[in-house]
C-alpha cells in the first residue's frame, strides 16, 4: 500500500509545472520593481526573464508587466504584438496598441489594428475599437467612412459615453465637410441637451459657444462659454472660453439661454457656403480659387476635374492624406465667394476659397 501511493505521489508530481527557485525569484523582483514603477531596471530584468524562461507559466504575465513599463514605444507595440497570438489576451493587447497609436497620430496604423480588433471580436463588445476606426478615418479624411462606422457605432451600443464622443466624432464630420451646418448644430444639440454627464458635455458647449460666434451671435456665445467656465473649471476647453469670454464682454452681452431650438438649426444653411477666411484685395501677385476635395485617389480628383471644366482652369493637388482639387483662376474676393455660391448650388459642393499667390516657382495657397 505504502509503495502504491508514494508511487502514485511521484506520477503526480511529474504532472505539477516544474518551478526552479531562481524563475520564482526573478518574478518576485519584477512584480516588485512593477509596483515602484522602476521602468529601468524592470525592462533589463523582464527581457532576461523571457529569455531565460521561455515555458515559463509566469511568462505572460511578465510580458504584459514589461509591455506596460516599457518606455520604448516601438519596443512596446512589439511586445503587445506577441499576446495577439494568445487568445486570452489578445484583446487587452490590440486595445493597448490602438491606444498608443491613436496618442501618436498614427492613423494609417489605427485604422488597420481598430479593424482587426472588431473582426477579432466579432459579436463581443467592440465600442472601444469602433470609436479607435471612426476617429482614424476622420483624421485620414476618409469621410463617407467615418459616417458608416458612426452608424455601426450606434446600432452596436446603448451605453451612454461611446455614444457622446461618437455624437462628437460626428460633429467633426458634419463640420468638415458642411460647415457650421444645420447638421452641425443638430449634432451639438443633442450632446448638450442629453450628454451632460460625460466628458464630451465641455467640447460640445465650448463648441457651441464657436458655432455662435460663427452667426454672430453675441448673447448665446456669451452664454455658452460662461456656464462651461463655471460648471467646468478644470475642463481643458475651460481655459479657451475663458479667452473668448474676455473678448466678448466689451460688447455687453447679456445671459440667455443658449442650447439651440428648432427655429435655430432650421435657420442654419444645409451647406454653410461663407468664406473660411476673410478676403481682401490687397496689393501683391495673387488669385483666388476654390479648392474641393479631399479625394482618396489622383483619379477621383481627375474625375471631379472633368465635371467642373466649365468652372475656368483647374488643378489637381497633392495635399496631406489626399488629393484636392483647385478650381478656377479668380481675380476678385467677390467673384470667388459668387463661384462658391455656385458650386453648392449646382452641384451640392462645399469648395473653400483660398488664396494663391507666388511666382513661377513656388506657390503658397492660404486658407486650408
Amino acid at each position: 500500500m505504502h509503495n502504491i501511493f508514494t508511487s502514485a505521489l511521484f506520477v503526480f508530481a511529474l504532472l505539477l509545472p516544474a518551478f526552479s527557485q531562481g524563475e520564482e525569484d526573478d518574478y518576485r523582483k519584477i512584480k516588485k520593481l512593477s509596483a515602484v514603477n522602476d521602468s529601468g531596471s524592470l525592462s533589463d530584468l523582464a527581457d532576461s526573464f523571457i529569455k531565460k524562461y521561455p515555458e515559463s507559466h509566469h511568462l505572460n504575465d511578465v510580458l504584459i508587466i514589461s509591455a506596460d513599463r516599457e518606455r520604448d514605444i516601438n519596443k512596446a507595440i512589439e511586445k503587445y504584438k506577441i499576446h495577439l497570438k494568445n487568445g486570452k489576451l489578445a484583446r487587452d493587447a490590440r486595445k493597448k496598441i490602438c491606444e498608443i497609436y491613436f496618442l501618436q497620430s498614427s492613423w494609417h496604423n489605427l485604422e488597420k489594428e481598430s479593424g482587426d480588433m472588431i473582426r477579432s471580436e466579432k459579436n463581443q463588445n467592440t465600442e472601444k475599437a469602433m470609436l479607435f476606426k471612426t476617429a482614424s478615418l476622420i483624421n485620414l479624411e476618409k469621410y463617407n467612412e467615418a459616417k458608416k462606422s458612426f452608424g455601426e457605432l450606434l446600432d452596436a451600443t446603448h451605453e451612454q459615453k461611446p455614444i457622446s464622443i461618437a455624437l462628437l466624432y460626428m460633429a467633426m464630420i458634419n463640420k468638415k465637410t458642411s460647415g457650421f451646418s444645420s447638421s452641425y448644430s443638430n449634432n451639438l444639440r443633442d450632446l448638450a441637451s442629453g450628454f451632460s454627464n460625460t466628458d464630451s458635455y465641455p467640447s460640445a458647449v465650448y463648441l457651441l459657444g464657436e458655432y455662435y460666434e460663427n452667426k454672430n451671435k453675441t448673447d448665446e456665445a456669451y452664454s455658452a462659454y460662461r456656464d462651461l467656465v463655471e460648471k467646468y473649471p478644470k475642463s481643458p476647453e475651460a481655459g479657451m472660453a475663458q479667452k473668448r469670454l474676455l473678448l466678448l464682454e466689451k460688447q455687453n452681452p447679456k445671459t440667455v439661454f443658449y442650447i439651440p431650438n428648432k427655429k435655430i438649426i432650421n435657420d442654419s444653411e444645409s451647406l454653410d457656403i461663407r468664406p473660411e477666411l476673410e478676403l481682401t484685395d490687397d496689393s501683391g501677385p495673387h488669385y483666388y480659387s476654390i479648392m474641393i476635395g479631399p479625394f482618396s485617389s489622383k483619379k477621383k480628383c481627375d474625375e471631379m476635374k472633368r465635371l467642373l471644366s466649365d468652372f475656368g482652369p483647374s488643378k489637381s493637388i497633392k495635399l496631406g492624406t489626399g488629393f484636392r482639387l483647385i478650381v478656377g483662376r479668380i481675380t476678385g474676393a467677390d467673384d470667388a465667394l459668387t463661384a462658391k455660391i455656385r458650386l453648392a448650388e449646382e452641384f451640392g459642393i462645399n469648395g473653400r476659397i483660398v488664396r494663391i499667390s507666388g511666382d513661377q516657382n513656388k506657390k503658397y495657397i492660404y486658407g486650408e
